[in-house]
């Protein structure tokens, strides 16, 4: 327990053998609420290292005031204590992946991957409007992940991955920006 001034009781794990920071799976369950995902990522037999619980996203194409809202979370969410349906997990044991990075910044990394079957390549970042990936020079969807984080599907085979960020909010306010410097060179 870590101690601190809320009433709010707060824990500290380790574990001994922690995830990677990015992860190929070859099993995946899909989950249709945050209850769900929840409860399966606090099941006694989940490993992140093997297997992938995945969400639908909350976003959408549409435009920033159409789009769907992020439902809000509430501050207490009820688990089921429910033993997971292992015939709703997909995929096999597979060899694992070899991961290579061949660059790595902060707002852009570049990976090469060869894996003997298919899976998803999950990233210890949080899922975020703005990241985009692409496998073999192709945009790829990035789905949510354990929650919280992001995951792509990869087929069998040797791929290169590159997840970039660039927020439209950025482009958006930067194009808005210049317009307005020349608008006031004109004046």
């Amino acid at each position: 327990a870590v101690p601190n001034r809320s009433t709010t009781l707060f824990y500290l794990y380790h574990t001994a053998v922690p995830a990677n920071r990015i992860e190929f799976v070859s099993r995946w369950q899909r989950v249709t609420s945050d209850k769900e995902a929840l409860g399966a990522l606090l099941a006694p037999d989940y490993d992140p290292r093997t297997r992938v619980i995945l969400q639908d996203s909350y976003e959408t194409s549409w435009p920033s005031f159409l789009r769907k809202k992020t439902p809000q979370i509430p501050q207490r969410i009820e688990i089921s204590s429910k033993p997971v349906d292992t015939a709703n997990i997909a995929g096999s044991d597979c060899q694992p992946a070899q991961i290579t990075s061949l660059s790595h910044s902060s707002t852009k990394k570049i990976l090469s991957i060869a894996n003997a079957c298919e899976g998803y390549l999950v990233f210890s970042e949080p899922h975020y409007p703005g990241w985009t990936i692409t496998t073999d020079d192709q945009s790829a969807p990035i789905l949510r992940a354990n929650y919280a984080l992001s995951a792509v599907f990869l087929t069998g085979g040797e791929h290169r991955v590159e997840r970039t960020y660039r927020p439209t909010s950025v482009i958006v306010g930067g194009g808005i920006s210049l317009g307005f410097c020349g608008l006031v060179a004109l004046w």
